[in-house]
């Protein structure tokens, strides 16, 4: 460990110690909204409660009713809401709201299925968290990370069981290499059955190609059983751009029109990936901040990574702040600093400014650059003192550090993993090999949280894509003694 973690330990522990600790029911939702199962046995109902402040009428169809329209009822105390309590709805069920004659799939579907475009009641409490119950993370300064993407991860294991369930069976492999956090892409519902995840379609849902709610469940419970953390990547810089479920959901406009989810100026309704929520709004931002509660609960996770907080906190590609992104990123870290201390909040890029958004750490993308260049180069030419000023930045111990990650890896931006980089023609040479792991090594002895790539403990020489499974036949044979290596550092 090093001095700064160790700093960062004390400092951690002291703040813990000196605060109250507090109880579930401060993080829990007082009001719940969606398809919500409550009650046990003969007392067992479903609330269905939707926001639609522009609708004139809305209703509940789904299988428990024959598909018949059940008139939702408008509530008193909180204008825009609607609400309707059925005994005969039950988990499994399918359903839709009809929001002024128009089917939409409810925003907050646990659960969904495309095809038909509908919702899935799920009732979270039915599963088995077993010896997982009394699961504690390690400690911050401690985590070790490796960037998953759960589609590829395990893809080259035989059969039909989904990625989770194959995920699952590679742990052990993880557990080794002394990996006890995983950072996990996005694994919220996207259209189709491939995707790196970043184009979210219905925000409270886990894609059902990768296994479901209950199959990301059983990962978690795994994973927490194997001694690792697992961190998730979300998404509220932008949602789609296609099949959004809260996408003109109680009106119907222009193209551009997203209605009360989304913002309908054009400085701030648009980014180059998708429309941006609206977070001037308050039931959008509650909206928010019950899917990372969802996923803190119902899934335990142990904290997330935002994506592209930059387009949260600025419009029209970085050139105006934006007040409404820094006041919905402030609200959801406070409220996770109180109720869930110890779980991980990591922007992808964002500024340690004097105002501050409450994030721990931040992912160190100058550093991954500064990195990569220092071993490209020819030995005579190598830059110490530039890396040497890299490493002494401000706040060196919030930094989330890495030689690869799925950006500068990716095809997506046409770009190539590292020994790619360092030698073109022999990837796989004594070379590119020696200073890919010099690469990683320095990763792993910097002040800072350290990250891996799936792949990279593997030398792997492939553009990361979300098509192209790992290559495990290089990390128990070809390349085993490089795993290793990397397990010792």
């Amino acid at each position: 460990m090093s001095f700064a973690r160790l700093i960062r330990g004390w400092l951690l522990l002291g703040a813990y110690l000196a605060g109250a600790l507090p109880t579930m029911l401060q993080a829990q939702s007082t009001v719940p909204v969606g398809a919500i199962v409550q009650g046990e046995g003969a007392a067992r109902h479903v609330i269905f409660r939707v926001w639609a402040p522009n609708a004139s009428s809305v209703a509940v169809s789904g299988d428990f009713n024959g598909w018949k329209h059940e008139a939702l009822l408008k509530e008193g105390t909180r204008p825009g809401y609607w609400t309707l309590t059925s005994r005969r709805a039950r988990p499994n069920d399918a359903y839709v709201f009809v929001v002024d004659g128009r089917t939409r799939r409810d925003p907050r579907a646990r659960a969904v299925n495309h095809e038909k475009n509908q919702g899935i009641i799920l009732d979270p409490r039915a599963f088995p968290w077993g010896a997982a119950q009394g699961w504690k993370m390690p400690p911050k300064e401690d985590l070790v990370m490796y960037e998953m993407h759960m589609g590829t991860f395990a893809q080259d294991i035989p059969g039909n069981a989904p990625a989770f369930q194959r995920a699952i069976k590679r742990l052990p492999y993880l557990k080794a290499l002394g990996i006890n956090c995983i950072q996990l892409m996005p694994i919220n519902e996207f259209p189709g059955e491939r995707s790196w995840g970043y184009n979210p379609s219905d925000l409270f849902a886990v894609e059902s190609s990768l296994g479901g709610a209950d199959g990301f469940r059983s990962f978690v419970r795994a994973c927490h059983t194997n001694g690792i953390a697992v961190l998730l990547d979300i998404v509220h810089n932008h949602y789609g751009p296609s099949h959004i479920a809260a996408w003109q959901f109680d009106t119907v406009g222009g193209e551009n029109d997203g209605g009360i989810y989304f913002y309908n100026d054009p400085d701030r309704s648009t980014t180059d990936w998708g429309p941006r929520p609206n977070f001037s709004s308050p039931d959008v931002r509650e909206f928010i901040m019950d899917s990372c509660r969802m996923f803190l609960e119902e899934y335990r996770l142990d904290g997330f990574r935002w994506d592209s907080v930059h387009n949260i906190r600025y419009v029209l590609n970085g050139q105006r702040s934006n007040a409404d992104g820094d006041l919905l990123l402030s609200e959801v870290n406070e409220w996770m600093r109180k109720a869930f201390p110890d779980a991980v909040r990591i922007a992808e890029d964002h500024a340690f400014d004097g105002g501050g958004v409450g994030f721990d750490a931040q992912w160190n993308s100058a550093f991954q650059a500064t990195l990569s260049s220092f071993v490209r180069g020819e030995d005579a030419q190598r830059d110490m003192n530039m890396l040497a000023a890299e490493l002494s930045r401000l706040n060196s111990w919030q930094w989330v550090n890495f030689a690869e990650c799925h950006d500068s890896a990716g095809d997506l931006n046409q770009h190539h993993r590292l020994p790619i980089y360092i030698d073109p023609v022999n990837p796989d040479g004594p070379h590119a090999r020696a200073l890919t792991l010099l690469a990683g090594g320095i990763v792993m002895t910097v002040p800072g949280y350290p990250m891996l790539l799936q792949g990279f403990e593997m030398h792997e020489t492939r553009d990361f894509s979300d098509n192209t499974p790992l290559p495990w036949a290089r990390a128990q044979n070809t390349h085993s003694g490089i795993v290793r290596a990397n397990a010792d550092l």
